[in-house]
């Protein structure tokens, strides 16, 4: 059996808000994210010709993408130090292509080795640039009297776009069981950055 978990990313970006109004702000920049995947084997005693049950997990970061945004933006204060604002934009990324193979064996009374799983993933293997909508909501205080404001907040992009796919195999006794493997890019997570602002509020 052959399952796949949550798996960390992360991304820099770098965006520019430009105000319309008193609280709108049209947002756009770049993203540099490196992501990764998780698969969990599981080999059962009554399948694994070595007798007892047998189980792995891997979580390889070997997924690199960079990303234009595009976003609309509505920035409200509470007080002069703090505020919040809710974000709505569109991504556009580009999956770098590359192939990941992944594998397990095992030596058994000195024997040679012997392939227990083996697995092999193409990363955007068409070449595709993949578009996404995004969400994000943050709070966000002002330092002292300077240009400089901090953020903290939560995003969420949700995309049908398999990343990978790829073909995986289990070897048993005198069997061989496959499959196939696909990553969406789909992710939720924590923002913290800095804020400063060009010209004076």
């Amino acid at each position: 059996m052959v399952n796949s978990g949550a798996s960390p990313t992360f991304e820099f970006q770098l965006r520019h808000a430009l105000p319309l109004s008193e609280h709108w702000r049209w947002v756009n920049g770049l993203a540099f994210g490196v992501d990764s995947y998780k698969l969990n084997a599981y080999i059962d005693k009554d399948f694994n010709r070595f007798g007892s049950g047998y189980s792995e997990n891997y979580i390889n970061a070997g997924i690199y993408h960079f990303a234009l945004l595009t976003a609309m933006r509505y920035d409200r204060s509470f007080n002069e130090k703090h505020g919040f604002w809710v974000q709505l934009g569109l991504q556009a990324a580009y999956f770098v292509r590359g192939y990941v193979v992944l594998g397990h064996g095992v030596l058994f009374n000195g024997s040679p080795g012997e392939l227990l799983f083996d697995s092999e993933l193409t990363i955007n293997d068409a070449n595709d640039i993949a578009f996404a909508p995004e969400i994000q909501l943050a709070y966000r205080r002002t330092l002292g009297q300077s240009r400089w404001k901090l953020f903290l907040g939560t995003s969420v992009v949700v995309s049908r776009f398999e990343s990978a796919q790829g073909t995986f195999q289990i070897f048993g006794d005198n069997e061989v069981r496959s499959g196939t493997l696909q990553k969406r890019w789909l992710k939720a997570g924590l923002n913290l950055g800095a804020q400063y602002a060009l010209a004076k509020p």
